[in-house]
């Protein structure tokens, strides 16, 4: 073998110093990962304990009957008053809270509804998608919406935009306004929390003509509970919520009934997934974070793996990507136990773990820079050391 590539195989052995501090990298990186889960996970158990001791803070209204999570409808806190005139452009929800029924491709009308609460009333909002609109011109099309609550059972047969009452004796405290779109309709509707009491079920029949009739709704004669974020058990929650941690409470049917988030503590971080440098440490260290495992069957409800999981009575912790920046974050869920080990309720708790992930990838950073730096001299002193050999030996041989 030449001498040039006995000292090239010489120099390339320098590239066990990057490998070898990468993998140091990845052990401390994990220790901290390991602590950051322990350390979470805790929190969540601390905090389930505590709600465990005061189960009175799960009821609503002493109701605690869990029905089919389908029926439930959970009413979103309203920060302002609301005016009834159709439209829900007041309510100051943030997202697409809006929960879709049907599909008109296939039923020929499919509806989307919120739920909202404030002071002493709750709020209903439908908006529906009907073919028919556009199909029929000579035919009458007519609707109405059956409405269940605790104890009653409420019918609005509107007529023509603007304000509508149920039909018959009915408490005049119900009232709703009904619009007209280019698709359907609107409805807004107010009810006395006295007259739903903690149940809420509604169905929208459409009738074409005399024959064909079609409904759609979140049940068909049973209510099911109306959930509502629980006041003292948010402020218990946030009682006890460290800094830089959101605490949430869920039902066992996965609704949030209670939430702790502060402020400055929203998901992000200085590293993106759309970032060539971040991603590139990412690959050499091994990242090991799932895409966003959570699932959101419907808004105000938690579907994740971890919610799921401290529901049916065992914790579980998860790593997971945002799908929003990137951003990393831990999520740690414990049940809520009673006395008798039964399942109330499950503490979900998030931590934004950008922070770790930022150090190493520093730390990462530096090494490859100073490996990097170290190669180059030792590449460049090995290159020098082999011009020299090859000069005095050139010297020699020209000598003998």
């Amino acid at each position: 073998m030449r001498l040039g590539h006995r000292l090239l195989l010489v120099g390339l052995a320098t590239l066990a110093l990057p490998w070898a501090g990468c993998q140091y990298v990845r052990k401390v990186e994990g220790a901290l990962r390991q602590g950051q889960q322990d350390t979470l996970m805790a929190t969540a158990r601390l905090v389930a304990a505590a709600v465990g001791a005061r189960p009175e803070l799960l009821a609503d209204g002493g109701d605690t009957t869990m029905a089919d999570a389908g029926a439930d409808i959970f009413a979103h806190a309203l920060g302002a008053p609301v005016v009834l005139d159709g439209y829900r452009a007041d309510w100051n929800l943030d997202g697409d809270v809006l929960v879709t029924l049907g599909d008109p491709a296939t039923a020929g009308m499919a509806l989307r509804y919120v739920a909202g609460t404030r002071g002493n009333f709750d709020y209903l909002y439908v908006e529906t998608a009907d073919d028919t609109v556009r199909r029929l011109t000579s035919v009458p099309v007519t609707y109405r919406i059956e409405l269940w609550t605790a104890e009653d059972e409420f019918t609005l047969s509107p007529t023509a935009p603007g304000q509508v009452r149920p039909d018959g004796p009915a408490d005049r405290r119900i009232l709703g306004n009904w619009q007209g779109t280019p698709t359907g309709y609107n409805l807004e509707l107010r009810l006395p929390e006295t007259v739903v009491a903690g149940r809420l079920g509604f169905r929208v029949v459409r009738q074409v003509g005399e024959d064909e009739s079609t409904s759609l709704g979140t049940t068909d004669g049973v209510p099911g509970r109306l959930v509502r974020r629980r006041p003292p058990l948010d402020a218990a929650v946030a009682a006890v919520r460290p800094a830089g941690v959101r605490l949430f409470v869920a039902d066992r049917n996965g609704f949030e009934i209670a939430a702790a988030v502060g402020t400055g503590n929203v998901p992000g971080g200085q590293a993106s997934t759309g970032d060539l440098l971040p991603r590139f440490y990412r690959f050499v260290l091994g990242d090991e974070i799932e895409a966003d495992p959570r699932a959101v069957s419907a808004p105000g409800r938690r579907d994740d793996a971890d919610a799921r999981s401290a529901l049916a009575g065992a914790p579980s912790v998860t790593w997971w990507q945002s799908g929003e920046d990137g951003a990393a974050l831990l999520t740690a869920a414990a049940p809520v136990l009673d006395g008798t080990g039964q399942t109330l309720a499950a503490v979900v708790a998030e931590q934004d773990s950008e922070a770790i992930l930022t150090l190493t990838d520093e730390a990462l950073a530096e090494l490859i820079h100073l490996t990097l730096a170290a190669s180059i001299a030792a590449a460049g002193a090995l290159f020098g050391f082999a011009v020299w050999l090859s000069w005095r030996i050139r010297r020699l041989r020209n000598a003998t």
